[in-house]
C-alpha cells in the first residue's frame, strides 16, 4: 500500500519475516544494493555496521541527473528491531534535506514493514527547481521492500 502527499512517499507491506531479521540487514550497508529497487545503488563504501544515530555510512551511487557520485549518509533515527532513518548528503556535505525511514511492526511471526522518503526538509531552491521529487517511485520502493524480505530470509 502506497500513500503520497507533496513531500512525502509512503509504502507498507506485510512480510513473512520477524523485524529483527529485516533490520539486521539494513544495518548492514555491503547488502543496501542487493535490496535497492531504485537501481541507484552501486555498492558500499563503509563496511561498518550501523550502530546508533550520527552514524555515517557512504555508498557508490549512479543516477541520470549526477552520474557516478559517493553519498554520505547520516544517521538520524535508531531504534533495534524496529526503525532507522538515514540523511542523505555529498560525500563530506551536511544532509540534503531528505531522508530514507524504515519501520517495522511485529504482527504475530510476520512483519508490517513502512519504507518512507520525504523530502519536506530539502529548501535548496536550485535543487528542487533542477530535480523531479521524489527521486524514486512506489513501486520501485516496494520493490525494495520485496527483496528486503527475501534477503533476511
Amino acid at each position: 500500500m502506497a500513500s503520497e502527499s507533496p513531500t512525502v512517499l509512503s509504502v507498507s507491506s506485510v512480510v513473512s519475516v520477524p523485524a529483527e531479521q529485516l533490520f539486521a540487514v539494513l544495518v548492514d550497508p555491503a547488502r543496501h544494493s542487493e535490496i535497492d529497487g531504485s537501481g541507484m545503488i552501486r555498492g558500499a563504501v563503509t563496511t561498518e555496521q550501523i550502530g546508533q544515530v550520527g552514524d555515517i555510512f557512504t555508498m557508490d551511487m549512479e543516477q541520470p541527473a549526477f552520474g557516478s557520485y559517493k553519498s554520505d549518509n547520516h544517521v538520524v533515527e535508531f531504534e533495534p528491531g524496529r526503525k532507522i532513518a538515514w540523511a542523505p548528503g555529498g560525500s563530506g556535505q551536511p544532509p540534503l534535506g531528505h531522508v530514507w525511514a524504515w519501520e517495522f511492526v511485529p504482527e504475530g511471526g510476520s512483519t508490517l514493514v513502512k519504507h518512507t522518503y520525504d523530502w519536506s526538509g530539502v529548501t535548496d531552491e536550485r535543487l528542487l527547481a533542477a530535480l523531479k521529487f521524489p527521486r524514486v517511485s512506489a513501486d520501485q520502493m516496494a520493490t525494495t521492500i520485496d527483496r528486503l524480505a527475501k534477503a533476511a530470509t
